[in-house]
């Protein structure tokens, strides 16, 4: 943790903006939450952490981390590397329409991915959760979950639900991070009933919002 000056601040923010959108939040007082968004893990090299909305026309993108997501951590998903690996091209586009699924890029390169569900109810569900392993520790995963979250509220839902996997103890500090708790509730996985899942939950009011700023 490091203080800024109050002169300093629309200058850094203008900066910081331009380059790296997402890279760092400041709070009210001027303080620099977390510097890791935009600084390697040797403190050394600078890196850029930015998030954009899937696309159609950048379908491989989402494509080539999803596979990749399916085959390195299998346990941490429904569904499976057999059956999204047969899907066609014409496929993988329509799961890119969905406006609120986000990809994260460091340092330009797509390593990150995170989005909701669709739906018009007041609680969106939080899926499809991944870092590659050579992108952790920078900040990436934290930051595309922001932006589904941020999605979440712009929709005029109340709550931002997810189910985590009993043994992913990074995936929990994460989403503790970002003000989920949970719940109580857990349920089966549907493809193997021997992977128990725990549901957490974001409320969007005004007081929590405030909270995480």
């Amino acid at each position: 943790m490091f203080e800024l000056r109050r002169k300093d601040l629309d200058a850094i923010r203008g900066v910081v903006h331009v380059l790296c959108p997402r890279a760092v939040v400041l709070d009210r007082t001027g303080r620099v939450r977390s510097a890791r968004a935009i600084l390697g893990c040797d403190h050394r090299v600078v890196t850029l952490v930015t998030v954009r909305a899937v696309a159609p026309e950048r379908w491989q993108e989402y494509r080539d981390l999803r596979l990749a997501a399916l085959t390195l951590d299998p346990d941490a998903f429904a569904s499976t590397l057999t059956r999204e690996a047969g899907f066609t091209s014409a496929q993988w586009r329509e799961r890119c329409t969905n406006p609120d699924s986000f990809i994260g890029y460091l340092d330009g390169r797509p390593v990150a991915l995170a989005g909701l569900l669709p739906s018009d109810g007041p609680r969106r569900e939080l899926v499809g959760v991944w870092t590659a392993p050579t992108a952790r520790g920078h900040g990436v995963a934290e930051e595309v979950c922001r932006a589904a979250i941020q999605a979440a509220e712009k929709s005029g839902s109340t709550a931002v639900v997810l189910l985590v996997a009993g043994s992913a103890d990074s995936a929990r500090r994460l989403y503790r991070r970002l003000g989920f708790v949970e719940t109580g509730h857990t349920e089966p996985m549907p493809r193997d009933k021997s992977l128990l899942l725990t549901e957490m939950v974001l409320s969007l009011g005004i007081g929590n919002r405030r909270s995480r700023a």
